[in-house]
């Protein structure tokens, strides 16, 4: 069963030459999606994650170009006539993550930032406010409970349609028969993949 997943720093594309050569890869609906972020970042860190769907759909002897790349009416993305791909993209800070998998997948990474209470309320409940608390808070232990949200979320395709913080009550059964896996490879990071299948390593790809 194929289970993988990427991660790359933006800053391999931050040139004016390495952005030129990037868009390059990318389809019209992608290069679009770049174009609409205002923020030099955002738009360095949509490419990246662009370009990773490139090089993981290679492995399935596609590019992103020739790849018919539709929304299911759950929001969630899906390739034309290729049941067998499933993926998911994510990106925070310097690095834009990708994961391809035979079966649902979702990932999300998250860059360790202040926590505000506004942000806890919207990620956790009651329930798990009180445990979180008990077992000291932090950085480190909140966005590792954000990014297994966030990526639950996106193997299950709910997209924006669920809050983080109502997935205990709607998904208890759905939770039970999902498996985690935590990355703290990136210092300052979290990163979490949600799959039913084995943990795969972490694949750096450092030339975009």
């Amino acid at each position: 069963m194929m289970n993988t997943l990427y991660v790359t720093d933006i800053k391999l594309i931050e040139s004016d030459d390495a952005y030129s050569r990037a868009l390059s890869r990318l389809n019209r609906d992608r290069i679009e999606k770049a174009e609409k972020c205002r923020k030099k970042d955002d738009r360095l860190r949509s490419v990246a994650a662009s370009l990773l769907l490139d090089t993981g759909l290679s492995a399935y002897g596609l590019s992103l170009k020739e790849a018919d790349i539709f929304m299911l009416p759950c929001g969630k993305p899906a390739i034309k006539g290729r049941p067998d791909i499933h993926f998911s993209l994510s990106h925070g800070g310097d690095h834009a993550v990708a994961a391809f998998s035979d079966e649902e997948v979702g990932v999300d990474i998250e860059k360790h930032r202040i926590v505000r209470d506004s942000l806890i309320k919207h990620v956790l409940d009651q329930e798990e406010l009180r445990e979180y608390t008990a077992l000291g808070g932090g950085q480190d232990l909140f966005f590792d409970l954000w990014t297994k949200k966030e990526s639950f979320l996106k193997k299950m395709g709910t997209g924006l349609t669920v809050r983080p913080r109502d997935i205990r009550l709607k998904f208890k059964d759905e939770l039970e028969k999902v498996d985690f896996h935590i990355y703290h490879e990136l210092k300052g990071y979290s990163l979490t993949l949600c799959t039913g299948l084995e943990r795969p390593s972490l694949t750096f790809i450092s030339r975009l």
